[in-house]
């Protein structure tokens, strides 16, 4: 996202901040996993 606003200049959307915030609940699901096994 970062590279997105600052070197392509595009303005982040409601969609962009709703999908990054879907891969960061996914990579925690990940993560506590790990931990778990």
């Amino acid at each position: 996202m970062l590279w997105l606003r600052v070197v392509e200049g595009e303005k982040l959307t409601t969609y962009d901040w709703l999908g990054a915030a879907v891969a960061l609940c996914g990579m925690l699901i990940i993560v506590a996993g790990w931990g778990r096994a």
